[in-house]
């Protein structure tokens, strides 16, 4: 499969212009190009996402590789991490609160989840198969919440982070876990 898409290029760039599309040049990668130029690139796939190669009819040439995300920016593990929980699911809404310390959840690699609500901390076990995770044994200390945003946030992360199976995908330092229509979202440390 060829595509064929023309791009501007930094101004040390003289391709030799095509005859029908112009693309005005930009600021791109640091670089200023004045005037219109345009290159003809020519994209292959490969295994690790698509090469292109340009063909500007003149001595010069550039090489732009786009990679697959998970080569620049793999998916961490799920253990060892400490995620910091920022967004709040239901259904198809997700939110967040005005907290003064996110709600956390780290698991470590014997089994074992440690979880802080914003007012309670919590811990259990936990087993992962694939794109699961099984709680169980989840207790939380009820020392009770302060403001409105954190007794919300503390009520969804124990609603969420409690005995039973959830959905699990980690897609680079973003870990999303889903009971049912509700869920969380975090971030890695």
């Amino acid at each position: 499969m060829a595509l064929h898409l023309a791009l501007a290029l930094p101004g040390r760039w003289r391709p030799k212009p095509a005859r029908r599309a112009r693309v005005p040049a930009r600021l791109l990668g640091g670089f200023h190009a004045r005037g219109e130029q345009t290159v003809r690139v020519n994209f292959e796939e490969t295994p690790f996402g698509f090469y292109a190669g340009c063909n500007s009819h003149s001595a010069e040439y550039a090489t732009l590789a786009f990679l697959d995300r998970e080569v620049p920016d793999p998916d961490l593990s799920l253990t060892g991490v400490v995620w910091n929980i920022d967004t709040f699911i239901e259904g198809r809404a997700a939110s967040n609160f005005p907290l003064q310390a996110p709600p956390t959840v780290s698991f470590d690699a014997d089994g074992s989840v440690e979880i802080f609500t914003t007012c309670d901390m919590g811990a259990g076990e936990y087993i992962q198969q694939g794109q699961e995770l099984s709680l169980s044994g989840s207790v939380y200390t009820e020392e009770g919440c302060g403001t409105s945003g954190s007794a919300a946030a503390n009520a969804h992360v124990q609603q969420v982070l409690t005995d039973g199976t959830l959905a699990l995908e980690i897609e680079a330092n973003r870990l999303t876990l889903m009971r049912g229509d509700i869920g969380l979202s975090a971030t890695a440390d």
